[in-house]
C-alpha cells in the first residue's frame, strides 16, 4: 500500500476523527501487509513516510504512534536520532527489526519506556504491538472489532509475567515461596504450576553451589529438545524461558557471551515472542545485561548470579535422580 493510499484521521470523515494515527517510517514505499491488516483490526490509520524524513526532522510528522522499520543495523547515530524524535514528540515508539538490527536496537531501547520491539511480525504480533504502544498513553485501549483477541493476548502477557515472577523466586529464594506470586500471598503463581513446585528446596549446606555438569552435556540436552521439533509440531513443546536458560547456562560454563539475536534463536519460538521473554526475564532479574567493551552499540545477555546458582542446584539434583 503506497503512501498515497494512506491517510490520517484528519483526512477522514468526522466519524473517524478519533482513530489513532500511526506514522510508519521505512526505506521503501510499502507498508507491510500484516501491519495494514492489524491497523484495520485496531481501527487505526496509517501514513507512510521515508525513513530519512524521521532522521532529518526532530519535529517531523506527528502521530499517536511511531512505527519505524529497520531491516539492517543503521548505526548508533541513527538510533539516537530516532530516540530523540520519539522523546521530542512524546510519542510511543514501535521498532520493527530485522535480524541484523536487533542487537544494536536492544542496546539502545530495551530499557526505554513506551517502546515496543518486534521482529518479522505477523498480524497478531502487529496487533499486540499497536495495543502495547497505545496503552502507553491510553491505559484502557479498546478495539471495537477485535477486542476479544487483544484481551486474550493481554492475558497471555500477564501469564508470562506471573511465570517469570515464579522463576525469580526460584532463582533468588530457597524454593519455599516459589509457588506464590507475591510475598505472603496464597495466590498460585500460575494455574500450570502444580503442588510439587511448592515443596521446600532441600538444603545444600553453607557451601555455595557449583557446576556439576559440563557445557557439552547442557548442549546435548538442548540438541535433544530440538530433536523433538523434527518429529512433532514445535509449538507442542514451546518453552522459551527454559531453552534460553539452558543456552545461557551452557555459555556461562563455556565462558562465552550471548547476543540478543543469538538468544532469540535459542528460544526456538518466533523472534518477537523471544524478545518479550528476554525483556520480562531481564526485568525480573533472571537475566542481566552485559555491555560489549569493544562496541558500545552491542549488549550481551547473561544469567544473573542468582539464576546461575539455581541452575547449579538444578543439575546437582538432576544427578541425584
Amino acid at each position: 500500500m503506497s503512501r498515497e493510499n494512506e491517510a490520517f484521521a484528519g483526512d477522514q470523515p468526522a466519524s473517524f476523527a478519533a482513530q489513532k494515527r500511526v506514522a510508519v517510517f521505512s526505506d521503501d514505499d510499502n507498508i507491510p501487509p500484516a501491519l495494514t491488516r492489524a491497523a484495520a483490526v485496531s481501527s487505526m490509520t496509517l501514513r507512510h513516510h521515508p525513513l530519512d524524513l524521521l532522521l532529518r526532522q526532530a519535529d517531523g510528522p506527528s502521530a499517536d504512534i511511531l512505527w519505524v522499520i529497520l531491516d539492517r543495523d543503521m548505526g548508533h547515530d541513527t538510533l539516537d536520532l530516532i530516540e530523540r524524535h520519539a522523546d521530542f514528540q512524546a510519542t510511543p515508539l514501535v521498532l520493527q527489526l530485522g535480524n541484523d538490527a536487533v542487537d544494536a536496537a536492544w542496546a539502545t531501547f530495551s530499557e526505554r519506556d513506551h517502546t515496543v520491539l518486534t521482529m518479522d511480525p505477523d498480524v497478531g504480533a502487529c496487533t499486540l504491538a499497536l495495543a502495547q504502544a497505545s496503552q502507553a498513553n491510553q491505559p484502557h485501549f479498546a478495539n471495537a472489532i477485535d477486542d476479544h483477541r487483544v484481551h486474550q493476548i493481554d492475558r497471555l502477557q500477564e501469564e508470562v509475567q506471573r511465570i517469570s515472577a515464579m522463576l525469580s523466586h526460584l532463582a533468588m529464594g530457597d524454593g519455599s515461596t516459589a509457588a506464590y506470586a507475591r510475598e505472603g500471598s496464597h495466590e498460585p503463581a500460575s494455574p500450570f504450576i502444580e503442588d510439587h513446585v511448592r515443596a521446600p528446596a532441600r538444603g545444600f549446606g553453607s557451601q555455595p553451589p557449583h557446576a556439576t555438569v559440563s557445557a557439552r552435556e547442557v548442549r546435548r540436552i538442548i540438541r535433544e529438545r530440538r530433536m523433538r521439533d523434527e518429529l512433532f509440531p514445535a509449538d507442542l513443546f514451546a518453552d522459551p524461558a527454559w531453552d534460553m536458560l539452558l543456552d545461557l547456562y551452557a555459555a556461562k560454563l563455556d565462558r562465552a557471551r550471548v547476543s540478543v539475536s543469538s538468544l532469540c534463536i535459542a528460544a526456538a519460538v518466533p523472534a518477537t515472542t523471544a524478545l518479550r521473554w528476554i525483556k520480562t526475564l531481564s526485568e525480573t532479574g533472571i537475566f542481566r545485561r552485559e555491555a560489549d567493551q569493544h562496541d558500545g552499540r552491542r549488549i550481551f545477555v547473561a544469567l544473573s548470579d542468582q539464576a546461575t546458582d539455581a541452575m547449579h542446584r538444578y543439575f546437582a539434583r538432576r544427578a541425584e535422580v
